[in-house]
């Protein structure tokens, strides 16, 4: 069955290449999702404690009390959140950690490596709010993919 791209639900046959790639498995996806979250997670304390050894440094300690507010905080871990996916997907040929060690990747539609624009937008719809469980939904795609024209294959052996 063809989704509204043409593409086959269950693989990407590309003509040029005479390739086959194969969607990740939900079981992969949620991995992924678990690992990058650890990673994000380790990456905002390294922030935050980053943040207040500048401060303190600078004798600007009075300045720490801004994380007391949770705007600048939701802001702060966006901002994170945001420069992890861009620049692992980007950086790395379209993997993240979670992507490394499930051994899967991010490619457009078309099977090529997904552009810095099909990343950023990719990214920008993870902070749809009900976005983490629409992946429940599709194909083994959630918001991000499909709205970017994106998917997360097997990487080829």
């Amino acid at each position: 069955m063809r989704n509204l791209h043409g593409i086959l639900d269950d693989e990407l046959v590309l003509s040029k290449r005479k390739k086959n790639y194969y969607r990740a498995s939900l079981l992969k996806r949620f991995l992924n999702l678990i690992i990058d979250y650890l990673a994000v997670l380790n990456l905002s304390v390294f922030v935050g404690v980053l943040l207040g050894l500048v401060f303190s440094g600078l004798g600007k300690s009075e300045w720490l009390g801004v994380f007391k507010n949770d705007s600048i905080n939701l802001g702060i871990g966006c901002l994170v959140i945001g420069i992890y996916y861009i620049s692992c997907e980007y950086f790395f040929e379209g993997k993240t950690l979670g992507k490394y060690v499930t051994k899967t990747s991010v490619k457009n539609i078309s099977g090529q490596r997904a552009s810095f624009l099909d990343i950023l937008i990719r990214t920008g719809y993870r902070f749809f709010p009900l976005e983490p469980i629409s992946i429940f939904f599709g194909k083994n795609q959630g918001l991000h993919d499909s709205l970017s024209l994106t998917m997360v294959v097997e990487d080829e052996d």
